[in-house]
């Protein structure tokens, strides 16, 4: 009979070792992810198409990012050691955001409360990768990335 109450108290134990371990990795996993959530500047999304479809890169900011009226610059990134091309460098001006972009692309003048819309008119194979919104001014090295793949046929 002790032994019987002592398997069943060892196999309690364990279960509630497990179950307070289970917890807190689930609450520093939350907590973690929250941090990273303050810590990004930045989100960008951008839609697949097939070769030659139109489709738009849109980069959000946090308010103050747009507030303060920093520079935006987006990247594109072929494979995971570029540097990252150019795609498009938004600077304010008297009348608002205006955007240099790369042959390919086009600023549409479409600015959101929080963020810019550069517009890919003729979506080719070589402009699928991942893309990046940054702000150059920023002390942040968290900038959110999408990836466009562009389908053939």
């Amino acid at each position: 009979m002790a032994e019987t109450y002592f398997r069943s108290w060892e196999t309690s134990s364990l279960i509630a070792a497990l179950v307070l371990v289970v917890s807190l990795h689930l609450c520093l996993s939350s907590f973690s992810a929250a941090v990273l959530a303050q810590e990004t500047t930045s989100s960008c999304h951008i839609s697949s198409v097939k070769e030659a479809e139109p489709t738009n890169i849109t980069c959000t900011f946090r308010a103050d990012v747009f507030a303060a009226k920093n520079n935006i610059k987006i990247l594109h990134f072929v494979d995971e050691d570029s540097e990252g091309a150019r795609v498009a460098l938004c600077s304010w001006l008297e009348e608002g955001l205006h955007c240099n972009t790369a042959s390919g692309y086009e600023f549409t003048s479409q600015t959101l409360k929080d963020g810019v819309v550069i517009r890919v008119p003729r979506a080719s194979r070589d402009q699928s990768g991942r893309y990046a919104c940054t702000v150059p001014s920023s002390a942040s090295t968290r900038f959110a990335s999408c990836n466009l793949i562009v389908m053939t046929g």
